[in-house]
This record gives structure tokens, C-alpha cells and sequence, in this order.
């Protein structure tokens, strides 16, 4: 096996009530000597039996798919499997910051296992629980105002402000971010490896696939690509779409990308497809070698989760 992992899975998540089967994305490449080739693209709900759309029937398949249960079944016939040497990348927050969590977790593991029942209730608060996008949103602002030592009341962590990912919990991300955390990882966390929180310096103990979070937009600005104005139907979001494909391919290490896959992305004005190539990408990167799996300490809190660019 070339890397640490013969497979690479992009997932471009989408949180929607009825739509989440058809806003989530997945993307498969193969990896060889040569770099990665990504051959599949296609949507939750077109993947998996019974076509599944809505929000609790599309992160189940979702689920079942990353836990080694259920297979992917392609266009073509084909059925792909997360075995134990694949990685995936997943594009959500998998933390919040320290700012709102404060000291109340030793790890990032412990925080996945109490998300959010367990999650330390603000002194001035008019809500008993943490049980939604909204109430998480609420409870990370005021848990924000009630910290002397914060400047912020929609707070990064460390990962998200070197990469200029949005707050977990504002505006854009809670929706993600809650769903994320207590419909995928947490259903995963015991048949799968969570990069960097539990490979640490010992990457052969990973146990099943190595998942981590990924984040499109990071990726393409890294590459000096269009990390934004490349979602929409107008023909210059178009032109858009296809330049940050083609800068995937011209990018090292080599990443070949079926022409069938970039026509379908260059065609996804949601940019949904695309961002999920682009995960796919970026998890190849991180898992070339130990050392690329490793995250930039300086950057990097071990309580709140990393973002792989």
C-alpha cells in the first residue's frame, strides 16, 4: 500500500431535513504509486439503496457506508467498501473552541461522547439542554459572553481561524456542526480512527479507517484556487468550478481526476460535487506518510479537532 491508506472517501455534507440525501456528496479515489484517482462522484441519495433524501434516512446510509456495513453501489454496478485501509475525509466542524468548552473535557474523545448532554451549561441561560442547531448556536454565544479571557462571541478554534474556516457553532456552521457531531462521528467513533485526536505518533494502531475532517475551501486556497464564487448557475461560477479542477490535477502530489467526474462537478452549481472531490483530495495529502498526518502544533488544541488542507 502506497501512503497510509489505498483508498481515499471525500464527503461533502449536507444537514437538510429533506434534502440531506441529495446535498451530501461522496467521492472515491484509488490510490497508486502514480497519486490518487478519483473515479466516483455521487450523491447519498443515488448511492445507497432506497434512495435516501431526508436528513435521518440519508446520515444512517451515511453511517452504515463509513462503519463498513453497507456498500456503495456505483452507477456501474460496482460496490465499494470503507475497509481498514481507507481513509475519509469529512467536510464539518468535528469541535468546538476551547473558549466555549473551557476546561470541562480532558480530550477530544470525551467531548464526542458527552456531545451535548454533556456540554457545561451557561450560569445565565433560559435553556435546560442542548438539543439543536439553534440551541447550540445560543448556548456557544453565551457560554462566549460569560468568558473574561474571550474577545469573540462566535468563537474559532485554532484550526479554524488558520485556514479561515467559519465559528462551529454561528451562523453557517451549526447546522453541520450539530448534526455532524451527534448523527455521524458519534455512531462511528467505535469502528473507525479520528485523525489526529486518536492517531497521535503511532498511526499502525489505528483501528478500522482513519477519519478526519476536511475543508474544501481551505484546500483551494492553499492551491491558490477560487475558494469562493464557484457556487452558482451562472456561467462564470461555472468557468470557475472547472479551473479549480483543473488546479487539483496540476497540483502535487498528482491527482488524476475521470473526465466524467469533472464534467458532473463543472456541472454542479451547488458546488457540492466538487467540494467533495476536492475532500477526497485532501485527505489523500494527509495520508501519505505518518508525517503528513501530523498536525502543526502550533495550531492545533487537542480538545477541539484539526482541519487537513
Amino acid at each position: 500500500m502506497t501512503g497510509l491508506a489505498s483508498t481515499v472517501y471525500g464527503v461533502d455534507f449536507g444537514a437538510g431535513k429533506r434534502d440531506a440525501g441529495r446535498k451530501t456528496w461522496l467521492a472515491r479515489g484509488t490510490v497508486d504509486s502514480d497519486g490518487v484517482h478519483v473515479n466516483d462522484c455521487e450523491t447519498v441519495a443515488s448511492a445507497f439503496d432506497g434512495g435516501p433524501t431526508g436528513r435521518d434516512e440519508a446520515l444512517s446510509a451515511l453511517v452504515e457506508f463509513l462503519s463498513g456495513e453497507k456498500p456503495w453501489v456505483a452507477d456501474d454496478g460496482d460496490e465499494y467498501r470503507v475497509g481498514t485501509d481507507a481513509a475519509v475525509g469529512l467536510d464539518f466542524p468535528f469541535g468546538l473552541p476551547t473558549a466555549v468548552l473551557g476546561a470541562e473535557f480532558e480530550n477530544w474523545s470525551a467531548f464526542v461522547e458527552r456531545f451535548p448532554d454533556g456540554l457545561p451549561l451557561p450560569d445565565e441561560w433560559d435553556h435546560d439542554e442542548v438539543d439543536d442547531p439553534r440551541s447550540l448556536s445560543a448556548w456557544g454565544s453565551q457560554r462566549a459572553r460569560e468568558n473574561d479571557e474571550a474577545d469573540c462571541v462566535h468563537c474559532k478554534r485554532e484550526t479554524d481561524a488558520t485556514v479561515g474556516a467559519q465559528p462551529p457553532y454561528g451562523i453557517v456552521g451549526k447546522y453541520i456542526t450539530y448534526h455532524g457531531i451527534v448523527s455521524v462521528l458519534s455512531e462511528i467513533r467505535d469502528a473507525v480512527t479520528f485523525a489526529p485526536m486518536e492517531t497521535g505518533d503511532d498511526t499502525d494502531s489505528a483501528n478500522g479507517p482513519i477519519v478526519l475532517e476536511a475543508y474544501p475551501a481551505g484546500t483551494l486556497g492553499r492551491l491558490g484556487l477560487y475558494r469562493s464564487g464557484y457556487k452558482g448557475g451562472e456561467e462564470t461560477e461555472r468557468r470557475r468550478r472547472e479551473r479549480n479542477l483543473q488546479g487539483l490535477q496540476q497540483g502535487e502530489p498528482a491527482v488524476e481526476i475521470t473526465e466524467s467526474i469533472r464534467d458532473d462537478a463543472a456541472g454542479d452549481t451547488g458546488g457540492d460535487a466538487l467540494d467533495a472531490v476536492v475532500a477526497a483530495v485532501a485527505t489523500y495529502g494527509a495520508t501519505r506518510s505518518a508525517e503528513a498526518l501530523e498536525p502543526d502544533e502550533d495550531h492545533y488544541d487537542h480538545r477541539e479537532g484539526y482541519i487537513y488542507v
